[in-house]
């Protein structure tokens, strides 16, 4: 999990009720500490809601509650789903460091491309943003002055790693899932419900106990991480919209549960 460094900045103003439609995509014209705090300068009249850094950093300067002001200078706009109105107020601007040759042509260093993937996931799942180029879009979609984020961000592995979905069929029930880091992931709850597993949630210590196990001895986690704890095994998950999610097949192997995959079709069966 990335670490996310809270930098707030005062360049923003409300929504005004508008539902997050899509992800644009930006890169920086500097490096951190200068972009960060130019983004931060009320002078700027600029922000965004986060910034990758090129260590794999991710600064957060606005809640995604509130519109940021990165998409809002409209010229030969080719966006299909841009409506007249202040785009800021319907989509979720992400920033990547990079300058010149340290990527201002939108090469990513490795560690900067698993945070803004781990990000893009992270913001897919909690406002239902289809993984299209309708939904996730370059910010010279918006405003054709600036070539951004570059000609050589890596559209095509992102949009075939936010793509490398799963179903897992538990006692019948599909639920959609992911491969994460090659691990197939679903949220554990879903996956308890379909076979009648308990699952208990400790906001807490920001645990999942399954089946009946005990978090006593298990430390609190913080940041968007969660622990599922199955027998004496704890698994490390993550928050994913307003889920745990975890490896599925990390738990089956904790409770003993026999499971098959299906490479080709990309399915999991227990």
């Amino acid at each position: 999990m990335p670490n996310i460094i809270n930098s707030p900045s005062s360049n923003f103003n409300s929504r005004n009720g508008r539902k997050i439609i899509a992800i644009v995509d930006h890169c920086t014209d500097g490096l951190i500490p200068g972009c960060l705090q130019w983004l931060q300068n009320p002078i700027s009249q600029a922000s965004a809601h986060y910034v990758i850094g090129r260590d794999g950093n991710i600064y957060k300067l606005v809640n995604e509650s509130d519109a940021s002001w990165g998409a809002g200078v409209i010229d030969q706009c080719t966006w299909p789903l841009y409506d007249g109105t202040n785009p800021n107020k319907y989509v979720i601007n992400l920033e990547h460091e990079g300058y010149l040759t340290q990527g201002g042509d939108g090469i990513l260093t490795e560690i900067q491309y698993q945070s803004t993937l781990w990000l893009h996931r992270l913001l897919i799942a909690a406002y239902a943003i289809p993984i299209d180029n309708l939904h996730i879009i370059k910010h010279s979609e918006i405003n054709a002055n600036h070539n951004c984020p570059g000609p050589n961000f890596p559209w095509v592995r992102l949009f075939n790693d936010l793509n490398a979905t799963v179903t897992i069929i538990a006692n019948n029930t599909k639920i959609y899932g992911q491969i994460i880091n090659g691990n197939t992931f679903a949220p554990i709850s879903n996956v308890c419900k379909a076979k009648g597993w308990s699952c208990t949630w400790n906001g807490t210590k920001r645990t999942v106990c399954v089946n009946g196990a005990s978090d006593a001895n298990v430390p609190a986690t913080t940041g968007t991480g969660v622990s599922i704890v199955v027998g004496n095994q704890v698994i490390v998950g993550e928050i994913i919209g307003n889920s745990a999610w975890c490896s599925i097949a990390t738990v089956c192997k904790a409770l003993g549960v026999v499971y098959t995959w299906d490479q080709v079709n990309k399915i999991m069966k227990f």
